[in-house]
């Protein structure tokens, strides 16, 4: 009777567990959210910064900065948006705003190094993370004073941003069926 019990209680648990699924949600940058922005800035004359937000997403605000509303790199400066988020998610994807030809940008996953300049949009990620980071991107080899290279020429923001929250309650429920079926058989065990 006590192991028709047992079964009975570790289906129950791996049915509730099953139950327990991940949510995809999109985030606008301009809104809240179990996350916080936060900025950077390297540069020549930038040497402190703002986050702000308006229709177009999430920016920074250098000082001083032609475009206090985007992410650029005016001048000679590369500024940088890190989003930092309450609880590790699964990073989807981002997308950035008013993006355009002239414009290129780097990311950081969990603080990490920044990668290669790229040009998606949107980027398609899918790593787990606690934080990211995109800044513009400043390579003075490709910097053309004619199209405005010198002074920088990348400006955007970050539109939005898809994330898949971990199932931690269906981690705990196989923790707990798995101890408590660890402890029937030891009982078993004990009375053989």
């Amino acid at each position: 009777m006590k192991l028709k019990a047992i079964a009975l209680g570790a289906v129950m648990a791996l049915g509730a567990a099953a139950g327990a699924q991940a949510a995809t949600t999109t985030y606008y940058a301009n809104s809240t959210g179990p996350f916080t922005l936060g900025c950077a800035v390297n540069g020549i004359l930038n040497n402190n910064c703002s986050v702000t937000t308006s229709s177009s997403g999430a920016g920074v605000s250098g000082n001083p900065d032609t475009n206090p509303y985007e992410i650029d790199n005016f001048p000679l400066s590369s500024e940088t948006l890190i989003v930092t988020f309450d609880t590790g998610v699964i990073l989807e994807s981002f997308y950035l705003g008013n993006f355009d030809r002239n414009d290129d940008y780097e990311f950081s996953l969990n603080g990490g190094a920044f990668s290669g300049v790229t040009t998606d949009n949107p980027n398609i990620v899918g790593q787990y993370v606690t934080s990211f980071a995109i800044r513009a991107s400043y390579d003075l080899s490709d910097a053309n004073f004619f199209d405005g290279g010198f002074l920088g020429d990348d400006n955007f923001t970050l539109k939005k941003f898809t994330v898949t929250t971990v199932p931690l309650p269906a981690g705990g429920l196989l923790l707990l069926g798995g101890i408590g079926s660890l402890a029937a058989l030891r009982r078993r065990k004990k009375a053989a």
